[in-house]
C-alpha cells in the first residue's frame, strides 16, 4: 500500500457497486453462470449437493477477496515511477520551501495482477483457478503538485477508469466482469499530508526541508 491517507475505492467496489446485495453472491452467480465446478470435473463430481455449494460459496469469497485493492494506490503507484516526478521530488526535497507543479500529457497507468485460487477437497488440491486482474486509468492531462519530495496536490482532465477480472481456462479465458467508467481522480486519492514520491533513504531529507519552509517562499517550477 502507497502512503494515502486513509484507504479509498477498491476494485471490488467499483466492479460489485457496494449496494446492499452480498458481492460474494454476485460472484457466485456470476461464476455458475460460466458452470466452473462442473467444468473441473474431478474430485468435484463426487460431492454431495451439500459439498458442492459449500466449494461454489468458498471459490466465491475467495474471488471476491481478490478484488479488495485500492484503486487510488494503483494510480498513485504509477506517478511514483514517472521520471518528471521523481526528478521534481528530488529537488523539492533538497530547497526548502520549494513547490513544482509537473504537467503530464495524455497518459495510461496500469497494473495487471495474475492471482490463484487452489480449491482443496477433503486437505487435496483439486484445482488451481488461475486468474487475470486488470485496472487501467486512461488521463487526459494532469497537473500534479510537489512539495518537500511528496505529491500533494492534483488538477486533471477527462480520467476513465477501467477494471476487468478473467477466469484463465484451458477451453479459453472467461471474462467474468468488466467494468469501464469516467471518475473524478480526487475521490480515489486522498493527498492528507502528502504521499512521498522518494525512495525511503531521501525521506529524511524532505522531512527537513518541510520543518525549514516556513521560512521560504514557495517556487513553482
Amino acid at each position: 500500500m502507497t502512503e494515502t491517507a486513509q484507504a479509498g475505492p477498491t476494485v471490488q467496489t467499483f466492479l460489485l457497486g457496494g449496494g446492499p446485495e452480498d458481492d460474494s453472491g454476485k460472484i457466485g452467480r456470476l461464476l455458475s453462470q460460466h458452470d466452473l465446478l462442473g467444468a473441473v470435473g474431478g474430485d468435484l463430481s463426487r460431492l454431495t449437493r451439500q459439498g458442492h455449494e459449500a466449494a461454489a460459496e468458498g471459490l466465491a469469497s475467495a474471488t471476491t477477496g481478490l478484488l479488495d485493492i485500492d484503486v487510488g494506490d494503483v494510480l498513485v503507484y504509477g506517478w511514483r515511477t514517472h521520471e518528471q516526478l521523481i526528478a521534481a521530488a528530488r529537488r523539492t526535497a533538497r530547497v526548502a520551501g520549494r513547490q513544482e507543479v509537473v504537467q503530464l500529457g495524455s497518459h495510461q497507468i496500469s497494473s495487471t495482477l495474475r492471482p490463484t485460487i487452489d480449491l482443496l477437497v477433503d486437505g487435496v488440491r483439486v484445482h488451481t483457478f488461475r486468474f487475470e486482474l486488470s485496472v487501467i486509468f486512461e488521463i487526459e492531462v494532469a497537473a500534479l503538485t510537489v512539495r518537500a519530495g511528496r505529491l500533494t496536490g492534483l488538477r486533471a482532465g477527462s480520467c476513465t477508469l477501467t477494471c476487468t477480472l478473467i477466469l484463465q481456462l484451458p477451453r479459453g479465458d472467461e471474462e467474468l466482469i468488466k467494468e469501464q467508467k469516467k471518475i473524478d481522480p480526487h475521490i480515489v486519492v486522498n493527498f492528507g499530508h502528502g504521499i512521498s514520491l522518494l525512495p525511503a533513504e531521501s525521506r529524511e531529507t524532505a522531512a527537513t526541508a518541510t520543518q525549514q519552509s516556513d521560512q521560504a517562499a514557495p517556487r513553482v517550477g
